[in-house]
């Protein structure tokens, strides 16, 4: 179960980035995130069917990897922060911070897949 989570929480991150980097790159900036959000939660709520660990490691996977996949993808600093959403607006003036959150999230992630 936790391979299949872990799978399906990779591809969705994968995806979404891919979706997100092709709408940017066409010209199509995002005023608002709330469509995003909601998606974003609706897939964290369907991995809770598998239980609430697995929920809560993919939102923290997806929390540690997409902004990051998402600059990649833009060929963008791997840390960069855009203007648009409120997290970016909240983190730009506390990269340590950030930073914290991230690692902390990847490390979040990875011990529920391990103890779920």
């Amino acid at each position: 179960m936790i391979l299949i989570s872990s799978i399906i929480t990779l591809s969705f991150i994968l995806s979404t980035a891919w979706i997100d980097s092709s709408h940017i790159n066409n010209g199509q900036h995002f005023n608002s995130h709330t469509s995003r959000f909601i998606q974003r939660c609706g897939f964290f709520a369907s991995q809770c069917l598998l239980g609430w660990k697995f929920g809560l490691a993919s939102a923290l996977l997806f929390t540690a990897l997409f902004d990051g996949v998402l600059n990649v993808m833009m060929d963008r600093p791997l840390f960069h922060l855009g203007n648009t959403a409120k997290w970016d607006r909240f983190f730009r003036d506390q990269p340590g911070i950030f930073f914290f959150v991230k690692v902390g999230s990847l490390i979040g992630s990875v011990l529920l897949y391990i103890y779920a």
